[in-house]
């Protein structure tokens, strides 16, 4: 990981400049490279894992030079100015689970419909319609029909 001043180009599909200011910039040991900005959480510039890095430096500048194996791509950083450089060899063993997929979502939907909504009674699941299918198909305490499409996400009009 490194903090500091730099300057960035990449040249590969596109084209793009970002100039000088203060950066995070990490190098994963699987090859991936990520270069942030001091906000948001996306990276402005990166690279997928299973790059090349060339590194030389002077005493002006450490240059860092991220190629792609499989496709023309690379992305040129130059630090004018280093705030922090680290090291680290992480061990990360950890299971990762995911609770609230749209399958567990279902799951809950389908063993107390009735947190949909009191009185909800399941019909079908899956129901297959054109162009696909509805992920709970249903009636309501008052006899309405009732559709619900499970999103982990908002979805907006355009799913259905």
């Amino acid at each position: 990981m490194i903090i500091g001043k730099c300057k960035v180009n990449y040249g590969g599909r596109a084209k793009s400049t970002l100039g000088v200011g203060e950066r995070i910039v990490l190098i994963k040991k699987d090859g991936a490279l990520l270069i942030h900005r001091a906000i948001g959480y996306l990276p402005i510039n990166w690279q997928p894992p299973n790059c090349i890095f060339q590194i030389s430096s002077n005493d002006e500048e450490l240059k860092i030079k991220s190629v792609r194996k499989d496709v023309k791509e690379e992305v040129f950083i130059v630090f004018s100015e280093i705030l922090l450089l680290t090291v680290l060899n992480l061990k990360d063993e950890g299971k990762f689970n995911l609770y609230a997929s749209e399958e567990d979502m279902k799951k809950a939907i389908f063993l107390k419909p009735e947190l949909t909504e009191e009185g909800f009674k399941i019909i079908e699941f899956e129901k297959k319609v054109e162009p696909g299918f509805i992920d709970v198909y249903g009636i309501d305490k008052n006899g309405n029909l009732v559709i619900i499409e499970v999103k982990r996400r908002i979805a907006g009009k355009a799913i259905m």
